[in-house]
Order: C-alpha cells, then structure tokens, then sequence
C-alpha cells in the first residue's frame, strides 16, 4: 500500500522543463515498477486504456496460414477480449507479450498457448504495423505480425476457423487490411 503522506510521494519541487513534480515523478515510478511486478497487467481495463494512448505496447498478431483445396487459408478466432467495439467479429490471434520474451518463437509460443490453447512454429516477421489515431480504441498499439504455423492439426471450431484470404469474413479493420494488402501477390490456386 503506498503512504501518499510520504514525504518522497509530496514533494512538491518541479522537475525542470515537465509539468511534474518530484513527488509525482516518485509516484509514476513507483507505479511502473508495480506493473512490470504484476507481470505488465494493469489493474483495470481503464488504466489499460490511458497507459495505451501514452505508450504504444507490442502485440504479437499470429498469422497461422495454411494451403487447403489448393487455396491459401488464414486462421481467424471470434474476438472475445475486453475492446467492446470489436466483439464478436473475427481476427488474427494475438495479444500482447511480456518484456521478458527473448525472441519471436518465444513471443510467439506465449500468445498461441494462452490465446490458443496450442502452440506454434515461428516462420518469418511479415509486417510492423502502428496504428494509426482512431483505428484502435485504447490509442496506437504496435502491431508485428508473425507467420506461424502450428505445431499440430488444428481442430476447427465456431470461434476458431480458417478461411480463404480471398473471402473473409467481417473482422477488424485493421487485420483485414493487413491480410489484403500481404496476401494480395500471392496466387490464390496452387498449381
């Protein structure tokens, strides 16, 4: 619990060239280091969406692609997460990864089993991509789509299924974009 009677929290000095103070540059401290102890969880879905619109956070967004029927298909999940503006629509997996993960197969493996349930093989970086103002409701995450592909059969269900990259069904903005605009040179028929 923090004394806000402390007198490293109260000092009332300004910090030079900032609208903060000692006392609150002590605080904001304080805080940060809370979250990076509580695994970079925000306490709740507000203070989630303020920390967004300051600080664009990475976001692993998993691209498991696979050639079916002689189509390349992409796999999509029902958004069930806490942005109120895209629920029930469909997306890339995804979310966001720890600043612990050393490299793309571990960010990747971490989002797929806790998004997923199953894990997956990191092939190849397609795209970064920063949102731009509106496009996302908690600010300008940064996005990194990941191709992978997973590391068993996948067993399709009404929330997680493949589909054609060249018939998709209504999904975030954002990711149907980036789907169209990656897959657009490749040949929809494999010879």
């Amino acid at each position: 619990m923090i004394d806000l009677g402390d007198p490293h929290f109260t000092d009332t000095t300004p910090i030079k060239d900032t609208s903060f103070t000692v006392g609150e540059n002590n605080l904001l401290i304080h805080l940060l280091l809370k979250v990076g102890r509580e695994g970079f969880r925000w306490p709740t879905e507000a203070c989630m969406r303020i920390a967004h619109a300051v600080v664009p956070f990475p976001a692993t967004e998993l691209v498991i692609t696979r050639i079916h029927d002689e189509k390349l298909q992409i796999l999509l999940a029902v958004y069930e997460g806490g942005v109120k503006e895209y629920a029930g629509l469909r997306h890339l997996p995804g979310g966001y990864f720890k600043n612990s993960l050393t490299d793309e197969q571990e960010a990747c493996s971490a989002v797929a089993k806790r998004e997923l349930g199953f894990d997956v093989r990191y092939l190849r970086s397609l795209d970064v991509h920063w949102w731009r103002l509106g496009e996302h409701p908690y600010g300008r995450p940064l996005s990194v789509f990941m191709q992978c592909v997973a590391e068993n059969e996948i067993i399709e269900t009404g929330t997680l299924q493949f589909f054609p990259v060249d018939d998709l069904p209504e999904m975030v903005p954002v990711h149907k974009n980036f789907i169209r605009e990656c897959f657009r040179q490749f040949p929809q028929s494999v010879q």
